[in-house]
Parts: C-alpha cells; structure tokens; sequence
C-alpha cells in the first residue's frame, strides 16, 4: 500500500487504519500452524519461493482444503530457493489450488534464457564502458540481477582477465531487503547461502555500491550497472 510506505520514515503511524494493521500482525514462517477455536479449521503457512519470507497458505475448513499460492517460483532461481523442495510439507489432498502464475505460460520463454540475453547486452555495453540503467521490484528481482550479474561479471575475471568489469549501483531500497536475506539462509539458493555464511559474502563486494536518489553525483562515472526500483506512479 503506497500510503502506509509513505509513512515509513514517521516516528508515529498516523491513520487508526494502519495502525491496528501493525498491531494485528502475527508473524508465521515456513511450516508454522495456526489453529482456531473450530478444531476443524487451521491456516498452515509454507515457502513460496517469490522473496525471502514469501508464503502460500492453506486454509481448512471441516473437510475443506484451500490452498492458495500468492506471487511464488517454483524452481530455485539466484539467490531465491524455489518452492519444489518444500512442497513435501503440505498434506494432501487439496480441494481447490488457486495459484497466481504470472509467467506459466509456455510463450513467456525460459528464464535463464532471458538473463543470458541481458547478460551478453550488459557485457557488449561493460566493453564501451557504458552506464546502464534497470528498473526492478526491489524485493526480488533486483537481488536476483546484481547477484547473477555480479557471478557472470566476476568469473570472466578470475578465468579470463577480464578488465571492464562494471560497478553495480543498487538502491537504499533494495538495501534493506538484503539485510533481510542475510538472516534467511533457508530461504536462499544453496550456493548463495554458503557464500553469505562464509567469508565470500557477495554483498560485501566492492563492486556493490548503494546510492541516495537525493545524491546522483555518482552518474558522472563510467562502466556502471544501476539497479533501482520503479517510481512510485500512485498518486
């Protein structure tokens, strides 16, 4: 919600609305139960894959089982642990799957595909030692572009000398979900997690470097990926 965001920054959540949102809340993790009064009914909370700390959820009612996915990837994608590997945990069977599958269809193409296609750009433009600019969800995508561009950037390093290897300029926005995932190694892609436990954190390379939109002084430089999150259009 683009105006409870707004009120981040606020020592005091203003409106009565969103504050007995904030003081409802009930945190869950993969796994986790909650049961009712109705011993027939619970809400049970499983990893869904999308960001670290997104759940689907199934909801029992009587006999009834309703599972719905919310926003989820199935397949491990970097630094993201996918959802196939936990779904042994839910109980079956399910009575009604509602699943939101932006990109299910067949014609949306292979993923890794697409990275590698905006890979070869972002090396053909390193070459240049252009700057380049991307738009990205800050909790997902974005982590996912500057981990797999900062792997691809800094093996043709260590294999081939590579020399243009570009900064990337992520957003204090972003920022702030990977100091989320730094605490949730379960959630993260096996390789990743073992770097971030162990003394090669790709988040404390220097060729990650965070920016201010109130100080673009930094644009003035050359060979840099910019990383950002879409404006907010809202109002």
């Amino acid at each position: 919600d683009s105006k409870y965001l707004k009120q981040e920054n606020s020592d005091e959540i203003e409106e009565e609305e969103y504050r007995n949102i904030v003081k409802n809340v009930i945190y869950v993790e993969n796994g986790d139960k909650i049961e009712f009064k109705d011993k027939e009914c619970f809400l049970s909370f499983f990893h869904a894959g999308h960001m670290p700390g997104a759940l689907m959820f199934l909801a029992k009612v009587n006999d009834f089982r309703f599972l719905y996915t919310g926003d989820y990837t199935y397949y491990d994608i970097t630094p993201f642990a996918g959802t196939k590997r936990f779904l042994e945990q839910i109980s079956r069977p399910i009575d009604y799957l509602l699943i939101d599958g932006t990109a299910a269809r067949e014609e949306y193409g292979d993923v890794s595909e697409q990275f590698h296609s905006l890979i070869l750009f972002l090396e053909q433009k390193a070459e240049y030692e252009d700057n380049v600019l991307i738009g990205a969800d800050p909790s997902s995508l974005a982590i996912s572009f500057m981990l797999i561009f900062w792997r691809y950037f800094r093996k043709l390093q260590l294999r081939k000398g590579y020399t243009k290897r570009p900064n990337i300029y992520v957003d204090m926005m972003v920022r702030k979900n990977i100091q989320v995932i730094n605490h949730r190694y379960e959630y993260i892609y096996g390789p990743i997690s073992r770097l971030i436990k162990g003394k090669a954190n790709p988040f404390n390379s220097i060729k990650f470097r965070w920016f201010d939109r109130s100080d673009l002084e930094f644009l003035r430089k050359k060979n840099n990926i910019i990383i950002s999150h879409p404006p907010d259009l809202s109002d």
